[in-house]
């Protein structure tokens, strides 16, 4: 090789060389950026906080609870006001549980229809509330007939007063009247107890047309136990608590017990502020109008001391039936037991007089009847009490009232005369006025009368009819409404739902301009009364709600978590692959540059040769 071609070479080597160690350098630069991406995704996936799933131990709830008489207190809220760091009262607002007695739903019976007829197994279902305290009635409901056979008929007759006053109250709790009856035997007392089934649900049930059995289970209705809840609000209350923290009890006042004073900026005169008062302390409760109970040991008493009067009254002897409501208007007696005639004569007022007194019980009302020759009239002492002046055996408030039971069936006569059906003519006669349910007050509304009003005008129908002016001349007929007041003796209301509705709306109406303090008043409290204190049970519940709802958002909060770790990873493998293949052509780029090297250093010595063989040449 000449002195020209292998410098030639040597400067192309010498470039290729330059080129190859630039892209070297590039490699490595792509590299690095790679790293430092790979290097931002590893700290993304260190930054990133892991879910963890909820303790069954963070989502608990803390209830407290007292108890009233037979009343159980939940608390719902105990909320400070902006005066409780001062007055140390808090608001309260509590749900109240009352137990009661009333027929409920107990399990299911299937029933067998044949016809018109339905079975239990080999029980055929008999029709409720009627009159028939027969045996054969009592032995076809279920009861062996060696048991009824063992009954005295007085025995009979109790059970089915029980019976009547159960379709009284299912009735009225299920809005629908007719019923079929059977008995079973109570395991724990021995004793067969009434069990109703609707007679609408039976006949609105499927039943399989080859054995005539329902398809699904027919609820069965008994006398039980139930619960009422209603919601006392903005009571204001004391706690104390115990060193942990936790209440251990609580003091709740009377509106009257506290008095309100207000202190600064409130703009209202005392004129304003009084009114807002007086009409804050009128409001209507609830609980002063409606509540009502059964009472069966009233209306057994009554229906054992009025037997006697009651069985000659349907025999025709309709002023046995006199001797009744004048026990029941009102019963004075000696302290031999014997009536006390000093307080004879009565005068009452009738639901259609004029304010003079047309209705008058005399001694001879009372004295030589069945009450009085078979020494009851003890018991009609508590029914005469209760008529009168609202006074319970059982001890409630006096100012329970019993009420006639309101009567709107308008299928006979002698149901029209009970109803309000006259009533609301225009021309009502005297005796469609006497013998209905119904009266009208001075609103000119129609309202249903008390057993009291309603005894007064029977009286007074009663001497109508045997001085020949009642116009209803049917024994029969007469008959039917006297003893409808049998069923009256059953049910107790505190007044009802209606008045309480109707005091409400007339005390909005009253309500004053100011009625409440103007914004940014601050008033404080002095209590005046000690209040009713009560210990506090404080329990500790898991709260499902609150604990599905934070597992619920674990389980999102994991997917998220978890895809985004798929995709953080996914994204690093791909830096890997192009790292690895940039690997791999650095190392081809240091394998060229190693041959260029050597191919370099041959042609370099190939050049010294010629260099030094030239100089020999001119040196000769």
């Amino acid at each position: 090789m000449g002195m020209s071609a292998s410098q030639a070479r040597f400067l192309s080597l010498t470039a290729r060389k330059t080129n190859v160690e630039y892209e070297g350098q590039q490699i490595n630069q792509q590299r690095t950026t790679l790293s430092n991406e790979s290097s931002n995704y590893y700290s993304q996936l260190t930054s990133m906080a892991v879910p963890v799933p909820p303790s069954t131990a963070d989502y608990t709830k803390i209830t407290y609870t007292f108890n009233d008489g037979s009343a159980k207190n939940t608390i719902t809220s105990l909320v400070a006001t902006k005066n409780t760091a001062k007055s140390g009262l808090y608001m309260l607002n509590y749900v109240q549980e009352i137990p009661s007695h009333n027929m409920v739903v107990n399990g299911t019976s299937i029933v067998t229809k044949t016809n018109d007829k339905y079975n239990i197994g080999t029980v055929e279902l008999q029709k409720a509330g009627n009159n028939d305290y027969s045996i054969n009635k009592f032995t076809k409901a279920g009861i062996p007939y060696e048991v009824v056979v063992a009954m005295s008929e007085e025995e009979r007759k109790r059970k089915l007063a029980v019976e009547q006053q159960y379709v009284a109250m299912a009735s009225e709790k299920y809005a629908t009247d007719d019923w079929l009856v059977r008995y079973q035997r109570n395991s724990s007392t021995g004793s067969y107890e009434a069990v109703l089934y609707s007679l609408k649900e039976l006949q609105n049930a499927d039943y399989n047309q080859k054995t005539g059995a329902s398809l699904s289970g027919i609820k069965q209705y008994v006398f039980g136990e139930t619960t009422e809840s209603r919601e006392i609000k903005n009571a204001q209350a004391k706690l104390t608590q115990d060193a942990t923290g936790r209440y251990q009890t609580i003091t709740i006042f009377d509106d009257n017990d506290i008095t309100s004073n207000t202190t600064q900026g409130d703009i209202r005169t005392d004129a304003q502020k009084n009114a807002a008062e007086i009409w804050a302390s009128m409001e209507p409760k609830l609980s002063d109008y409606v509540d009502s109970y059964s009472s069966p040991q009233l209306f057994n008493d009554y229906i054992v001391a009025t037997d006697g009067c009651r069985r000659r009254a349907l025999n025709g002897d309709i002023k046995c039936y006199k001797h009744v409501l004048a026990y029941m208007l009102n019963l004075s007696l000696n302290s031999d037991g014997t009536v006390n005639s000093n307080s004879y004569p009565q005068s009452f007022n009738s639901s259609i007089s004029n304010g003079s007194s047309d209705v008058t019980v005399k001694y001879d009302d009372v004295r030589r009847t069945a009450i009085y020759d078979n020494n009851m009239a003890d018991n009609m002492i508590p029914v005469s009490n209760a008529v009168k002046y609202g006074v319970q055996p059982e001890g409630k408030s006096k100012y329970y009232t019993i009420l006639a039971s309101a009567h709107t069936d308008t299928t006979t006569e002698t149901d029209k005369l009970m109803s309000d059906y006259y009533i609301k003519q225009d021309n009502p006669t005297d005796t469609q006025k006497l013998l209905s349910n119904y009266y009208v007050d001075s609103n000119g509304s129609i309202e249903n009368k008390t057993v009291e009003q309603k005894a007064i005008d029977l009286i007074r129908a009663i001497d109508l009819y045997n001085t020949g002016n009642l116009q209803v001349t049917d024994y029969n007929t007469l008959k039917t409404i006297l003893l409808s007041i049998d069923n009256d003796i059953q049910t107790f209301t505190l007044n009802d739902k209606k008045g309480y509705d109707t005091a409400v709306e007339d005390w909005q109406k009253n309500k004053p301009q100011y009625s409440e303090p103007v914004i940014g008043d601050i008033t404080t409290y002095n209590i005046n009364g000690v209040g009713t204190t009560y210990n506090l049970t404080c329990t500790t519940e898991s709260d499902d709600v609150a604990y599905n709802q934070a597992m619920n958002q674990y389980y999102y909060d994991k997917a998220q978590y978890d895809q985004m770790v798929q995709n953080v990873n996914a994204k690093i493998e791909i830096i890997q692959v192009q790292d690895k293949n940039l690997e791999l052509k650095l190392k081809q780029l240091d394998t060229e540059q190693n041959a260029i090297q050597t191919e370099m250093d041959a042609v370099q010595k190939v050049i010294s040769k010629n260099v030094e063989s030239s100089f020999k040449t001119f040196n000769a």
